[in-house]
């Protein structure tokens, strides 16, 4: 697998920090049953009914910075549907990897991300220059970082300036499980990081300098894991990317039984969906005998 596909699978890695952590006493928790409503429906690709919800907390909690890195998001996603990204046909391309979407992005959509992503960054500095640790902050922070990394690296094809977000994301995920081991989410940027990272030449892994990352497909594997059993609202996220980190590791039973819960979860998701019938297509071909 070549080194540019790995970027292209940080954009499944876009609402890393989507996770509900305890808030700090002056700014209540986004409510669980909101949460679990926007992000439901990210994840089957109904952006304006989760804008809509997270617009609503929103205004009722306006500096709260956690739903403002989460419609940033919802943006970068519309954009990669649109421009097929979100296909399993691009995914399995390393070619259409490579020169990123060949379309013309929609200047609505990007508007709308660069605001989210400007709020975002404006409300969690101050939450954090107050309380270091607040959860939300760090979760937002990690949101942006992967929203703008993503949409560097696929839709304006500048990889190389991508990667000091691959940084800064990371960097967001080991601050919020400091402050909240339990915040088991952020074991995906963890887990992604460790995994590409592994894949990397040893110049590229020098040029990134990414600290406490031992570079290991077996940790990587592992965290990930973590996600994929005890994650919130990134379980799907986590259990997508095992089934593809499997698939490179030859493992296709585990790709595929991953695949089969997440149509299962989310029939609507048509990526899910093409990606669980091309390898159930492939497995039961009869293999060729010498």
């Amino acid at each position: 697998m070549k080194i540019l596909k790995f970027i292209f699978l940080i954009t499944l890695n876009l609402t890393v920090s989507i996770s509900v952590c305890t808030a700090s006493a002056d700014v209540p928790a986004i409510p669980t049953d909101s949460l679990q409503s926007a992000v439901n429906d990210l994840y089957q690709s109904r952006f304006d009914a989760s804008r809509q919800t997270l617009s609503d907390y929103s205004a009722n909690h306006p500096r709260d910075p956690l739903p403002y890195a989460m419609k940033a998001a919802s943006y970068l996603f519309a954009e990669l549907e649109q421009g097929g990204a979100l296909k399993s046909n691009f995914l399995s391309d390393d070619r259409s990897v490579e020169h990123g979407l060949e379309y013309k992005p929609d200047p609505a959509l990007a508007i709308g991300m660069e605001q989210a992503v400007r709020e975002t960054r404006k409300f969690a500095r101050l939450r954090l220059l107050e309380q270091p640790e607040d959860r939300n902050a760090l979760l937002a922070m990690c949101i942006v970082a992967g929203v703008q990394r993503d949409y560097l690296a696929l839709v304006e094809h500048k990889l190389r300036d991508s990667y000091s977000f691959i940084r800064e994301s990371n960097v967001y995920a080991k601050r919020l499980l400091k402050a909240d081991p339990t915040a088991y989410d952020a074991y995906l940027t963890k887990g992604f990081t460790e995994y590409l990272v592994a894949n990397l030449p040893f110049y590229l892994r020098w040029m990134m300098s990414l600290d406490e990352v031992t570079g290991t497909r077996e940790q990587g594997l592992s965290d990930l894991q973590i996600a994929a059993d005890s994650g919130q609202y990134l379980k799907p996220f986590a259990q997508l990317l095992l089934a593809m980190f499997y698939l490179r590791e030859k493992r296709e039973d585990k790709t595929e039984e991953l695949l089969a819960q997440l149509t299962e979860q989310y029939p609507s998701n048509k990526t899910f969906r093409a990606e669980f019938d091309k390898l159930r297509a492939k497995r039961s071909r009869p293999h060729k005998t010498e």
